[in-house]
């Protein structure tokens, strides 16, 4: 009769043991779980629209190939006239000059047709160099506003893109696949405070012009 009792006491003992192990974890993921995760969007539209480092590298890459436009436009201006040259006068060349002025506009063509291809794709790698550039800073800066504001993770804003106004079945479904974000509120909207660190950085890092008068004769 005591063994019996002693052992009902021992697996009493081990059940509420058991029960308070089971409770103790439960307790302890529920508070896991209670906390709230603090997530903030950035609206990487409005943000590479506002910082003035893309808009100084971007204007440097526009005006390096204005003036490579330049020189096609005084080309074509160029192709016009031997066009012109040719309908007004060609009833008075001979068959052999006619060809010889229909070669030289075909092989301007040519060349006018190659270097727009040429100085596009150029004009590209370089505007691309600086995209992924300037990304490489933006996800750092948000890295870092996120840590110091105690964000724990950030999206990006894609709660304006489009989903009723698709006019197909499959781009609807694509922007539905887009957009992770449907709607966020303005207080978790940190692209502001992005955007303000990484003017400031850049400011900061553009040297100071030199007061006039200061250079060499």
């Amino acid at each position: 009769m005591k063994n019996r009792t002693r052992a009902r006491v021992s697996l009493g003992l081990v059940a509420s043991a058991m029960i308070l192990l089971v409770a103790a974890a439960w307790a302890h993921t529920a508070g896991v779980f209670a906390t709230p995760t603090a997530v903030a969007v950035v609206d990487i539209g409005e943000l590479r629209s506002s910082l003035n480092e893309l808009k100084v590298l971007l204007g440097q890459v526009d005006a390096k190939f204005a003036v490579h436009n330049q020189e096609l436009e005084l080309k074509r201006q160029e192709l016009a006239a031997m066009n012109t040259r040719l309908n007004e006068e060609g009833p008075t060349m001979t068959e052999d000059e006619q060809n010889d002025s229909s070669a030289e506009i075909y092989r301007l063509e040519t060349r006018i047709d190659a270097d727009d291809r040429i100085y596009g794709t150029l004009r590209q790698i370089d505007r691309l160099r600086i995209m992924k550039m300037v990304q490489t800073k933006i996800d750092d800066a948000t890295k870092r506003v996120a840590s110091r504001d105690g964000w724990n993770i950030v999206l990006l804003d894609t709660s304006a893109i489009d989903v009723v106004g698709q006019d197909s079945r499959q781009k609807m479904d694509s922007a539905i696949y887009q957009r992770s974000v449907i709607y966020a509120t303005p207080a978790v909207d940190i692209t502001n405070e992005v955007l303000t660190l990484m003017n400031n950085e850049y400011e900061a890092a553009v040297p100071a012009p030199k007061p006039a008068g200061t250079g060499r004769p």
